[in-house]
């Protein structure tokens, strides 16, 4: 998306921006909060931590956002069909996803290899290792490590989510487009809430640490598109409405998140279903505030949204969430031995390790993520989807 254009939607990347500054913030934490660093801090400021104990939820945005654009150009062509058709769509998920994935793999493995430390356990780091077992690199190769828990959090653990969202992007033109071509939004929204929670049943809990309940999110995010800019179905909904909607979610957020930390499935998914629906309602209503205040000032959450700072990070957000976990481990390598009173030293250990992560994945960024990039159109295009009902271009590849 093009920074600084304050005519197209800049409030997606915002949010995923954000979102995945607080997965940094919630693995950093994570790192930290252990008797090194926490013993002698204030229990009002460890309660507090509480807050950034869901990073899940983030994720579940991640795949919000996901279904979201990819759905946009699908709802202004005449014909429901994919930019490029279905080659070029796997075409271009592949050159997005793919080659930032294995370069950080391959940064993961050289740090676990040669940085001294980096190959036993510490700080939450652990959960990576082993990482040269020849299953754990075919499963992370094939990017099918989600399947089993053995593998999923190896190398570098965050990663497990990537899995889950290629695996998706196979699942949006064979079964998710056509069952919305025949029978509409609010069908494939409930089929694929179906598809994400059969497998539990089907394998007996042995593949839910891949969450398929992401497949009902990604679907919310489809609806959530059609919903913000086409005449189908409830176009007449009000950007008030929607905010209120939103808003309202947050509470059964807040009760179902605190399951998360226990991983139940139910608790687990029913969470990320909760987190689907108030992030859908937030995109619905951002959408229809551009359009309601297009000659006004948006709504406080808009501009935030659509602020330089977030608008940069999520430039480069896929990028920070694929290298923040290895680069948080090396930096609690180096900050375990500071001298400092308990709350200075796990201010400045957190402080430290998030501003690192950030630089790091810039850099990371513009040498194995920007080059890959689809190209987009400098035209107004774009533009017109906060003035039009049927966009005419999706704001990402």
């Amino acid at each position: 998306m093009k920074f600084g254009d304050s005519n197209r939607l800049e409030h997606l990347d915002g949010l995923r921006g954000l979102a995945a500054l607080y997965v940094v913030v919630y693995h950093a934490n994570q790192a930290f909060n252990t008797t090194a660093f926490v013993d002698g801090i204030p229990s009002g400021l460890r309660r507090a931590l509480g807050l950034i104990n869901f990073g899940q939820a983030a994720v579940a945005v991640f795949i919000v956002l996901s279904g979201y654009c990819l759905m946009l150009p699908v709802v202004k062509a005449a014909d429901g069909g994919l930019r490029g058709g279905l080659i070029e769509y796997f075409k271009r998920r592949a050159r997005r996803i793919l080659p930032p994935y294995y370069a950080a793999l391959s940064v993961s493995l050289l740090l676990i290899a040669f940085a001294p430390g980096m190959n036993r356990a510490h700080l939450g780091w652990g959960r990576s290792l082993p990482a040269f077992d020849s299953d754990i690199l075919l499963s992370h190769l094939l990017l099918v490590h989600n399947l089993k828990s053995n593998w999923a959090f190896k190398i570098d653990y965050p990663m497990w989510s990537v899995a889950t969202e290629w695996q998706i992007y196979f699942c949006f033109p064979l079964l998710l487009l056509p069952l919305w071509r025949r029978f509409g939004a609010v069908t494939v929204v409930g089929a694929a809430v179906l598809a994400g929670i059969l497998p539990h049943w089907l394998f007996k809990g042995q593949v839910d640490i891949a969450a398929f309940e992401f497949i009902g999110l990604f679907a919310f995010g489809m609806a959530a598109a059609e919903f913000s800019f086409t005449d189908r179905g409830i176009r007449t909904i009000n950007a008030r409405s929607c905010g209120i909607t939103c808003l309202a979610l947050l509470f059964p957020i807040a009760l179902f998140a605190k399951y998360q930390a226990n991983w139940d499935w139910r608790h687990s998914a029913g969470s990320n279903i909760v987190v689907g629906l108030a992030a859908s309602c937030l995109l619905v209503y951002c959408a229809k505030s551009l359009l309601t205040f297009e000659r006004e000032s948006p709504p406080v959450v808009v501009r935030v949204l659509r602020s330089k700072p977030c608008v940069l990070l999520g430039s480069f957000s896929y990028s920070l969430y694929l290298i923040h976990a290895p680069i948080i481990a090396v930096a609690a390598l180096g900050l375990v031995h500071l001298h400092a009173a308990p709350t200075l030293k796990f201010a400045c250990a957190m402080l430290a390790s998030v501003s690192l992560a950030i630089v790091s994945a810039y850099v990371f960024f513009l040498a194995f993520e920007r080059p890959f990039l689809v190209k987009r159109r400098k035209t107004a295009a774009v533009a017109q989807m906060v003035r039009d009902p049927v966009p005419s271009e999706a704001p990402l590849g």
